[in-house]
């Protein structure tokens, strides 16, 4: 009997989710085919708000749902007096609880069905496996946050924030699945199939809270200008510093005026020095030869040197960790180090992965080459500096000599410096040199052009290839910022969206740089002459083309990489010509800097040969 009407009740249940759900999908439609071309805006705005309220609704009828299901589950008589009959049946009716909850929750296009049927699928091994007491438990957990995040994406709705549909977005692993391969394409995909004209919307890491992705040019100046209100938070110094420490890049306030300060005058364009750079690419030439070559660990190696030779004073290659070291080892340790730091704490950043040893071997591995570089590499030299009687007028010896004068700069500090300045220094240069190169070699008459132009005294085909790659493959693909209080943001169809406290955003560069709304049907392009009509030096604020940042936190080593660039294309042109490997493609990953898991091969050809 007691079984009875619990199948009763489960069926009166099932029964007012069924009828509110039709329901509730039936006012959408008709909301959204009563006006489909409105163009007032009080009645755009009365529809969006139809729309949120009636999402708001749908995920508390699912929240509803997934409390039914809890309590039955919770009801152990109920397992003990079932028949098979009624076990099959009930099963059955907990798994489509969990399918319309999912569904309610997540499912954002109309008439998309595979969400049901995967929640389902889902569902009713779940079910089944509820009656064993730890599966039980488990589910018990799943629940508790399928509903957490069920309240927190029908808030964000409120707010006016849209996530991509089910099944991109998934319970508990939100977009984890389709984006870990792969991130910088799967926001570029979302935003051209579900975001176009909004530009704004939301991306849940597995289990976290979501990243607001400002894929819109006006907004994303606002808030990178907007230092106050958009800082960069402390998720973002702490995953940093875990490699830089309190460098030039992770420093805020006087820490961080104080550092450009001492070291800024030294990337003048007056202070840099090309016989410096040339020799720097001289020396790393037997690394090239005729065939297919990754120019990724040429360049690497090669800006490196640059560095080190005019900002430091250093020849890198005569650096060591101990006495097996030969020449040249250290400097290819130190070019792997950056790029694997880049990566791992980029990918972090990202998913909001903890920077935990426990965890991540490869934390632990980034951890033992951080400790390495800066003890045994770092901290010699250092020494060395210092028991110099004559000192080089070069960054080095200006970190040195500040401590005579400010007692609070310790000799960490001293090291945390040197490492953002290694790290940055050359890590972003060497990156554009590589995709610069790999579209040149796909593109034989701009190369022409540019060989010819760099020849001369002329630069502005020079500073076009600059800016176009810069725009198709940014350097830095992304920064993220954290919400220091409450605020509002404008989206493309000019709504404002609501942002919480300490809400994380990301604007993502690689995105804005090739949405068609911006840059034409031919984004996607490489085109240099596309800058022909665009000025703003090598930046094009307009468009949200910022690819040495902007404000306060401008790039201190602009000059320095437009004369590595301008030395070593020139350089390189003239010895080589460049042509694609065929089927060759690189595989960007979205980390620090826009690193490419397999390297970025090229054809080389010498140009004697060529004749």
């Amino acid at each position: 009997m007691k079984a009875g009407c619990s199948q009763t009740a489960h069926a009166t249940g099932i029964l007012y989710l069924i009828l509110t759900d039709c329901a509730l999908r039936l006012v959408l439609r008709a909301g959204l085919r009563v006006a489909p071309s409105l163009s007032s805006s009080l009645l755009y705005r009365a529809k969006t708000a139809g729309r949120s309220l009636i999402h708001a609704a749908r995920a508390a009828t699912a929240c509803l749902g997934c409390g039914v299901q809890c309590a039955a589950l919770l009801n152990d008589d109920c397992w003990a007096s079932c028949t098979a009959t009624t076990l099959v049946g009930s099963t059955v009716i907990q798994a489509i609880y969990l399918a319309l909850a999912v569904d309610g929750l997540f499912g954002e296009r109309l008439g998309r069905r595979r969400g049901v049927v995967a929640a389902a699928a889902v569902g009713l091994p779940a079910a089944l496996l509820a009656r064993q007491s730890i599966a039980r438990y488990a589910l018990y957990w799943a629940l508790f946050c399928l509903t957490k995040q069920s309240l927190q994406m029908a808030l964000w709705r409120l707010r006016g924030w849209r996530a991509p549909p089910l099944p991109i977005t998934l319970p508990l692993l939100g977009n984890l699945i389709p984006a870990a391969p792969a991130f910088m394409r799967f926001l570029l995909r979302q935003a051209k199939r579900h975001f176009s004209k909004e530009g704004l919307f939301l991306f849940w890491p597995a289990g976290g809270a979501p990243l607001c992705v400002i894929a819109h040019a006006k907004t994303a100046r606002k808030i990178l200008s907007d230092r106050r209100t958009f800082p960069k938070g402390p998720d973002y110094r702490r995953k940093f510093g875990f490699v830089f420490g309190d460098g030039l890049v992770t420093a805020e306030g006087a820490s961080h005026a104080r550092a450009r300060k001492l070291l800024a005058p030294y990337f003048r364009p007056d202070r840099l020095e090309a016989k410096g750079v040339l020799e720097a690419f001289r020396s790393s030439l037997s690394l090239l030869g005729e065939g297919d070559v990754d120019v990724q660990s040429f360049f690497h190696l090669a800006t490196l040197r640059a560095f080190c030779r005019c900002l430091l004073s250093e020849d890198v290659d005569a650096w060591k960790r101990d006495s097996h070291d030969g020449r040249g080892d250290v400097a290819r340790f130190v070019a792997e180090a950056c790029s694997f730091g880049s990566l791992v704490v980029g990918e972090h950043m990202l998913f909001d992965l903890p920077m935990s040893e426990t965890l991540f071997g490869r934390v632990r591995k980034l951890r033992r080459m951080r400790d390495s570089l800066r003890s045994k590499v770092l901290r010699p030299v250092v020494e060395q500096r210092r028991r110099l009687a004559e000192r080089p007028d070069d960054c080095l010896t200006a970190l040195i000599e500040h401590q005579s004068i400010d007692a609070s700069f310790t000799n960490e500090d001293v090291l945390d410096q040197l490492v953002t300045l290694i790290g940055a220094g050359h890590d972003t240069s060497a990156y554009f040199l590589c995709y610069a190169c790999f579209e040149l070699a796909r593109n034989p008459e701009i190369q022409e052009a540019l060989r010819a132009e760099l020849s001369t005294d002329e630069d502005d085909l020079f500073r076009r290839v600059v800016r176009e790659t810069l725009r198709l493959y940014p350097v830095i693909p992304m920064v993220t910022r954290v919400a220091a209080c409450s605020t509002k943001v404008v989206d493309g169809h000019g709504n404002n969206k609501s942002i919480p406290k300490g809400a994380r955003l990301i604007v993502p560069f690689f995105l804005l740089n090739r949405l068609p709304e911006v840059w034409g049907a031919d984004a996607a392009s490489f085109k240099p002459d596309r800058f022909l009509d665009i000025n703003g030096g090598v930046a094009a604020p307009s468009q949200g083309f910022l690819p040495f940042g902007s404000g306060a936190r401008t790039c201190v080593g602009q000059g320095l990489a437009l004369l590595e660039a301008r030395i070593f294309l020139r350089e390189l042109l003239d010895e080589y010509e460049l042509r694609p490997v065929p089927g060759f493609s690189p595989s960007i990953k979205a980390g620090v800097s826009l690193t490419s898991a397999g390297g970025v091969r090229v054809r080389l050809v010498k140009r004697s040969m060529c004749a």
